[in-house]
């Protein structure tokens, strides 16, 4: 993919190993930038408006084809994907860091002003089922400002670099 701004159209391309063919997924999306499941089968979508601010979140499938629109908005690159396993069954889930205030968004040409350091957000954290899409709060203590950047899911605990000191941070994930 290219590298996102709300500036400039992006593209985004799958590589088919077995048919050696490159495969478009989207093209000429505003602010657009991805983040792949470990399994290769789904993908996290975000494009900007026509404006390069505000958008949209979407859960795509290895074929570009929209399956859900997640009801927050937050760039790809602050969520990340897990693995429940039951005793037969295993559930795939997205734990995403989201501004506390929606309108955070909307003010500047996204992603530029975030990755210049420009802006900074006070996040929130949530875990979707991607099988029943319920969410759940996994942190939300408004007395505590973190702006989570690289968040990896790993067993039963999300870890995150939270911009405003630079350090990494941990939280349990809960049932």
């Amino acid at each position: 993919q290219d590298r996102p701004s709300g500036l400039v159209l992006g593209n985004a391309w799958a590589f088919d190993i077995a048919k050696k063919q490159l495969v478009a997924l989207a093209e000429a999306q505003p602010g657009l930038s991805l983040k792949w499941a470990e399994s290769g089968k789904k993908a996290l979508a975000f494009t900007a408006n026509k404006n390069g601010r505000g958008g949209s979140l979407l859960l795509i499938s290895a074929q570009g084809e929209v399956e859900q629109e997640l009801s927050f908005l937050t760039f790809p690159e602050k969520c990340g994907f897990g693995t429940t396993s039951a005793s037969s069954t295993s559930s795939e889930f997205l734990v995403c860091a989201a501004p506390r205030d929606p309108s955070f968004l909307e003010v500047s040409v996204l992603h530029d002003a975030y990755y210049k350091r420009l802006s900074f957000s006070a996040d929130d954290i949530f875990a979707v089922n991607l099988g029943n899409g319920q969410v759940r709060t996994v942190f939300g203590d408004a007395s505590k400002t973190i702006d989570v950047a690289n968040l990896s899911v790993a067993g039963n605990s999300v870890y995150f670099i939270n911009r405003y000191d630079n350090k990494l941070y941990s939280l349990p994930l809960g049932k």
